[in-house]
């Protein structure tokens, strides 16, 4: 085993730069991704997918990491103790850890971009690490040249003890519990359940030593042995051998999928597992597009991708839909050096050669050239005779049964021949159709269209030359439709139609006044009642009946130059000058592109029967099946690749938060497809910002500026070739937090500072408006008290001074009266008049100030203006008064006196009432006065009932709120009035003035 693997890694340096020469084969559709891609070496050795969809290359110069776009990679400048990477594997118990053997140095784990670097053992045999495993328990697995060890934590211990192994090449658990390891002393099979190993006997010839180790898909191993035989080998079960014939090397890869892969030379076979055999055999050499020397590994990705890694680099292999056949010699005209029947058999002028190309199915496509013995092939097209026709620059005319023709050098012999001389003299022949009657009709330069009918000795049936009115001054293209008529097209003078039969037919022109996009043509196709026009520089034009509808770039067109159309049950397949487009006959105003071809020029097109389609180029032959196309149906992986804020790179699995002034973000994702990673699409959104999910992109990068503070999360979906969109987006949370003068803290103290202000203002409105109202009330105290004592005063003076006057001018004139009789009745009038004017005098003083309130009290008072208001409006009224006299101060008693007196003034001017109730009764700590009349009433929610003369309602509770006291007014129109007040009693009865 030792020697084996030294053999294998001078092996792969010795094929390194090896090759073969371009043939006419099939080119495999590899994809090859090298040192210029940035792969850090060209030589991989081990090649694995991780748990994310990311890809890992080990290689002889580090570990190259691959997204489908770009490769980060793992050197010593990176840390990597040592640059020779022999393999490399994940561990399941620890996803997204990897785990890479080295030549000389043990091994390393790669978790993010932390490198630990571990030593199996102290000798520098067991530091070559060849294998690595991770068993379904959980244990690490190391092969190295020492024997097999086992990794438990950062420990590791040899298993068995003894190192009775030998060299370990390679190690693989299959099915679950069932470990196999293949070393110096053969196949060990190892049960974990126990750790009880047993060697497994495969008998093997001299020199037949084993040497390679493959997991078999279903359960049990692959063996390879020097012997050139393959042993499978299943738990429990006798090992069954295959002789393919030839030695595999390097690795054996079951795909799952039916196939066995390996190595031998410079070729990468395949064998189908169900029988594998010296015939089943499939080898790929450089001739079939291989770039260098593959492979050394193998791996199949999650979207079902093979990949191998070998001495140029890494190579997956796509779809096998589109197949490509290097041309051995470009043809003189590529644009009419196609041709295929209505059973998918084409052929192809290369150089002097006539290819019989033709799908043999399971053994790939078969490829016989004919040499023609004529020189100068030009133009080739099958005609509905069986023969296929073959046009020389001389334009000679030759007809070809090439099912009785014998393949290899030899010439073959034409079975119908038609000179150049029928055409004129030094005629050059161009485009030329066989109709459904079997007359040719040719395209000749410089003249027009001839007919001919090959059957006959003198073939020549009608020429359409411009002398005859034909439209046409050369020919590009020329086909029937299924009606019979001739159509035809050249540069410049648009398109030409025969109709009417050979005997009174005539051509018309259609341009682009009427309808066509450009007056050069280049292609045509016409089937059941459809015309399609490919155009030099105008796209394409479809004719149906009258109608006509153009189709350019702007409609979906790769190209507005079409080089070739060819339609089929499917739609219409066009060549253009960047690549094949496809219009779907259930949907003739959609142009779909058919992404599988390279975006090159293409010459022309045909369709090959089974949905097959075949196009050329100059060089190359390409074969086009879209029933095998298969789309990854696998949902991409979407991962954030990068987070940038202002500039500088955050690391993002947190929920990191920012500033106010770091609001300028950046973010840069992937979608992880293998398979067509060019065609994968992305959507996002970032919450907190925007109102929805953007449109798909095919953007990998979104920048966001000048965002607001507060919560975003950021979300991105990745959508493959095939529609399919990832599972769950890849997400990153992040904060903006706001100005210090925006922060919650802020707000809340500026909250309270701004309430506290409030309130200090508020405070002080309150306590200016109580000022105010004191100040109001003392002034409105000052000024009753005022009028009182100007009452008081003004009814002393009337009753002392003015009343003292009258009483003695009435005394006077009693007297006279009595010492002048003859003057008796004059006298007397005047003595009434004096006497009613002393009355009123002291009426007027009793209402200014009741003298009674300071002679009789309180309660004598109210009796007297009670008998006053009654004797005065003949109203009676009905007094419950109790001993109140004395307990309320002077201040108290003449408000309330006041009350009373202005209560009946009311009475008498307003109510028409018939009795009033006045009632004074003591509580406990207040005093409460009622004056009630059965009166007619009047709504006391207006302020219509205020007497305007006088003081009124609104004097009488002004006046109870200056003492403290309480005044409620009850009325409603017809129900009389009430009118009740409550006085606190004071504490100390004192009277004050």
């Amino acid at each position: 085993m030792r020697q084996t693997l030294s053999r294998r890694i001078t092996f792969l340096l010795v094929l390194l730069g090896t090759g073969a020469p371009t043939l006419h084969a099939q080119v495999v559709p590899f994809t090859n991704y090298t040192t210029r891609d940035g792969l850090v070496s060209d030589i991989v050795t081990s090649v694995i997918q991780d748990s994310r969809g990311y890809l890992w290359a080990g290689t002889w110069e580090g570990i190259s990491v691959f997204d489908g776009f770009a490769f980060r990679n793992f050197t010593p400048a990176e840390g990597l103790p040592n640059s020779f990477i022999n393999c490399i594997t994940e561990l399941s118990t620890r996803p997204g850890t990897i785990v890479a053997g080295m030549n000389l140095d043990g091994y390393c784990t790669i978790a993010g971009d932390s490198l630990q670097h571990h030593r199996v053992d102290t000798s520098i045999a067991s530091n070559r690490v060849f294998a690595l495993t991770e068993d379904s328990r959980g244990t690490l697995w190391c092969g190295t040249e020492a024997g097999a060890y086992i990794v438990r934590g950062d420990s590791c211990f040899p298993f068995p003890s003894n190192h009775e192994f030998g060299a370990v090449g390679g190690i693989v658990e299959s099915p679950v519990g069932h470990l196999y390891v293949l070393s110096d002393s053969g196949l060990v099979h190892v049960d974990l359940s126990t750790s009880v190993y047993s060697r497994i006997p495969i008998p093997t010839k001299a020199g037949g030593e084993l040497h390679l180790l493959g997991k078999a898909v279903g359960g049990g191993v692959w063996v390879g042995a020097l012997d050139s035989t393959i042993h499978f080998v299943a738990p429990g079960a006798i090992p069954t051998s295959f002789h393919p014939g030839i030695r595999p090397e390097f690795f054996l890869f079951d795909d799952g999928a039916g196939t066995l892969w390996t190595r031998n030379g410079t070729s990468l076979l395949h064998l189908p597992t169900s029988k594998i055999d010296a015939h089943s055999v499939v080898a790929w050499t450089s001739r079939n597009g291989l770039d260098g020397n593959y492979a050394a590994c193998a791996m199949k990705d999650e979207e079902g991708g093979l990949w191998f890694g070998g001495g140029r680099g890494l190579a997956r292999l796509g779809s096998m839909s589109l197949l490509r056949f290097p041309l051995a010699a470009s043809p003189l005209d590529p644009f009419v050096s196609l041709t295929t029947d209505h059973k998918g058999k084409a052929w192809i002028l290369s150089g002097q050669s006539l290819i019989a190309f033709e799908d043999q199915h399971d053994h790939g496509w078969k490829q016989v050239a004919y040499q023609l013995a004529h020189r100068d092939p030009h133009v080739v097209k099958y005609g509905p005779d069986g023969l296929v026709w073959v046009g020389f620059s001389d334009a000679t005319l030759h007809a070809y049964d090439l099912n009785s023709a014998v393949a290899g050098t030899v010439s073959i012999e034409p079975r119908k021949v038609i000179p150049g001389s029928v055409f004129g003299r030094n005629a050059r022949l161009g485009r030329f159709v066989i109709d459904r009657e079997g007359l040719l009709w040719v395209g000749i330069s410089g003249v027009g269209v001839v007919v001919c009918d090959p059957g006959e000795p003198l073939p020549l049936r009608a020429t359409f030359s411009q002398n005859d009115a034909f439209p046409l001054s050369s020919i590009r293209t020329i086909a029937e439709d299924h009606e019979g008529n001739i159509w035809a097209g050249g540069f410049g003078t648009g398109l030409a139609r025969f109709s009417g039969g050979m005997q009174k037919g005539h051509w018309t022109t259609l341009k682009r006044e009427d309808g066509l996009s450009d007056n050069s043509i280049r292609s045509l196709d016409v089937d059941k009642g459809t015309v399609w026009i490919g155009t030099r520089y105008g796209g394409i034009t479809r004719i149906r009946g009258n109608t006509f509808a153009r189709f350019t770039v702007r409609e979906g067109l790769a190209s507005n130059a079409v080089w070739g159309l060819a339609s089929d049950s499917a739609g219409l397949w066009i060549a253009t000058g960047l690549g094949i487009n496809f219009i779907p006959s259930s949907r003739q105003d959609t142009i779909l592109t058919i992404d599988a071809f390279p975006r090159i020029p293409f010459n022309t097109i045909c369709t090959a029967g089974n949905g097959r389609v075949i196009a050329m180029t100059h060089n190359d032959v390409y074969v086009y099946d879209p029933s095998s196309v298969r789309l990854s149906t696998t949902p991409p992986r979407a991962h954030i690749t990068a987070f940038f804020v202002n500039g500088q790179s955050i690391e993002h699995q947190s929920s990191p938060a920012f500033t106010h002034l770091q609001n300028n973000c950046v973010f840069e994702f992937i979608g992880l497809s293998f398979d067509r990673p060019k065609n994968v699409r992305y959507r996002y959104t970032l919450e907190g910002a925007d109102a929805g999910w953007h449109e798909l992109s095919d953007r990998r990068s979104v920048a966001y500026s000048a965002l607001q503070p507060g919560s975003y999360t950021f979300m991105v979906n990745a959508i493959n070739a095939a529609g399919v969109s990832s599972q769950q987006p890849s997400v990153v949370r992040f904060t903006i937090d706001p100005p210090w003068w925006e922060t919650w803290l802020f707000r809340v103290l500026a909250s309270c500072a701004g309430i506290a202000a409030l309130g200090t203002v508020v405070q002080l409105r309150f306590r200016r408006l109580r000022q105010e109202r004191t100040a109001q009330e003392e002034f409105s105290r000052q000024l009753i008290t005022f009028q009182e004592n100007e009452r008081k005063r003004m009814g002393a003076e009337l009753h002392d001074s003015l009343g003292q006057e009258l009483l003695l001018l009435k005394n006077g004139l009693d007297k006279l009266s009595n010492e002048v009789p003859q003057a008796s009745d004059a006298i007397r009038r005047l003595t009434e008049r004096a006497s009613a004017s002393l009355k009123e005098v002291r009426e007027i003083s009793y209402d200014l100030h009741p003298h009674t309130l300071d002679r009789l009290g309180l309660c004598g008072a109210i009796e007297s203006v009670a008998s006053r208001f009654t004797n005065a409006c003949g109203i009676p009224v009905e007094l419950h008064l109790d001993d109140v006299d004395h307990i309320l101060t002077k201040n108290q008693e003449i408000n309330l006196f006041r009350v009373v007196q202005e209560g009946l003034n009311n009475i008498a001017k307003h109510a028409e009432a018939k009795t009033v109730n006045l009632g004074i009764k003591r509580e406990q700590s207040r005093l409460v006065l009622t004056l009630k009349d059965d009166g007619r009433g009047f709504d006391a929610s207006t302020t219509q009932h205020r007497d305007r003369t006088g003081f009124g309602l609104t004097g009488m509770g002004e006046r109870m709120r200056l003492i403290g006291g309480v005044f409620e007014l009850r009325s409603n129109p017809g129900s009389g009035t009430t009118v009740q007040v409550m006085i606190p009693i004071p504490t100390n009865n004192s009277q004050q003035s």
